[in-house]
């Protein structure tokens, strides 16, 4: 049996406009970017869903 697993880190993306670390809190703009970004890696690696 095989299985894919995907991990990474979503810098800042807890809550728009909330700062989690020592950078700037993205953009209304940046935020969308950045969900889009996440789905589409995640669309590319096929982690297998359960």
């Amino acid at each position: 049996m095989n299985f894919r697993v995907a991990s990474f880190n979503l810098l800042n993306l807890g809550r728009l406009g909330v700062l989690y670390y020592e950078q700037p809190a993205f953009t209304p703009e940046q935020y969308e970017q950045r969900i889009s970004w996440t789905a589409n890696m995640l669309e590319l690696a096929q982690p297998d869903k359960s």
